[in-house]
């Protein structure tokens, strides 16, 4: 499945991490489970894998079905 994923980063600033203040939109591909969680979970490591940064980097805030 692929879903529209709008995800916010965060900037490492000396030993913070503080939130960048524009959303970015991304769509990923992943397998479709029924479990929800592990829906999420999916989407969080291939975004990850997908912006080259660790899944502590970034919050998704929503994400759709395309």
């Amino acid at each position: 499945m692929s879903y529209k994923v709008k995800y916010l980063l965060f900037d490492r600033i000396g030993k913070s991490l503080v939130p960048n203040k524009n959303y970015k939109y991304t769509n990923v591909d992943v397998e479709r489970t029924d479990s929800e969680v592990d829906n999420y979970d999916n989407i969080v490591a291939e975004l990850s894998r997908v912006i080259e940064r660790p899944s502590k980097e970034f919050k998704v805030l929503s994400y759709s079905e395309v």
